[in-house]
Parts: structure tokens; sequence; C-alpha cells
């Protein structure tokens, strides 16, 4: 293969280069790096829990505005489980978005 086919290009540290074509094939070069499980960048994870709650606390906030708004019974589950996610968010982190209301 030509010098003019392939692309040299540096791992993830900056220090090792490793060769490959213009297909993305490694041409026999290993990167120490990548021997030894560095890699440029993480893989996508998990969007952290609490923001999960907040997003499902919002979502059930919503729903029982259209409930409100259309004069309809609001499901016993939903504010079941709003209550819960509220008490877990309340646990679970240190400045709570949606402080658990009491009754007086």
């Amino acid at each position: 293969m030509s010098e003019e086919q392939k692309d040299c290009i540096p791992c993830g540290d900056g220090r090792h280069e490793a060769c490959m074509d213009w297909g993305g094939a490694m041409l026999g070069v290993v990167c120490p790096c990548k021997e030894r499980g560095h890699s440029r960048k993480p893989p996508l994870g998990l969007r952290p829990r609490f923001i999960v709650a907040e997003h499902r606390v919002a979502e059930i906030d919503a729903a029982i505005q259209r409930y409100i708004e259309a004069e309809q019974a609001i499901p016993q589950p939903w504010t079941e489980e709003r209550e819960e996610l509220l008490t877990w968010l309340n646990r679970n982190t240190q400045h709570p978005l949606y402080p658990l209301e009491r009754e007086s």
C-alpha cells in the first residue's frame, strides 16, 4: 500500500501513532496505549438516577395539570408514584428541586 493511501493518527495520549488505511482498518500496528485499555473517550453511559426521577415528576405534574384542566379525576397511582419519587429525591439529593408538599 502506498503512503498516500494510509493515514497515521495519534492515539489518545498523543505519544504513539497507529497507521490506518482509508477504510479504517489497522495495518498491523497496535498502540501500546490500546493494549493497556486506554481510549480517547468513554462510551455513553446512563443519566443519573436523580435526573430520571426529576423528569418523571415533571411528567406526572404535567399529566395531572392536563387532567385538572379537563376536569377529570386524577388516577391514584400517579399521586402515589409522585410522592414516592419526591421522597426518594429528598433523601438522596442535597438540594431537592421538588420539595414534598405536607398537609397542614
